[in-house]
């Protein structure tokens, strides 16, 4: 949502006004929105409540754990294979 909901245009998520499907069944920006400040946001929304797009992930604690995890496993294999050469 965006970060002042004061100034949320009416059409904000909305998929038949923001980007609808053309006659070959393509989803299309609506040319008006390309100059409206919140169009990523809005298009997102409108694309995940169409089921487009998928809703990000949400970090639990064992995403994170497993992110550092591989992160840090990564870094220390580039380190050894830097000091092997």
């Amino acid at each position: 949502m965006p970060d002042n909901p004061e100034h949320v245009p009416e059409c904000f998520g909305k998929r038949e006004k923001v980007c609808s499907r053309n006659e070959d069944g393509f989803i299309e920006p609506n040319v008006e929105c390309v100059r409206c400040k919140m169009l990523k946001r809005c298009l997102r929304k409108a694309l995940e409540e169409d089921g487009v797009l998928d809703p990000p992930l949400q970090e639990t604690p064992i995403v994170r754990k497993t992110r550092a995890f591989l992160s840090r496993w990564s870094r220390l294999k580039r380190e050894k294979g830097r000091r092997g050469r």
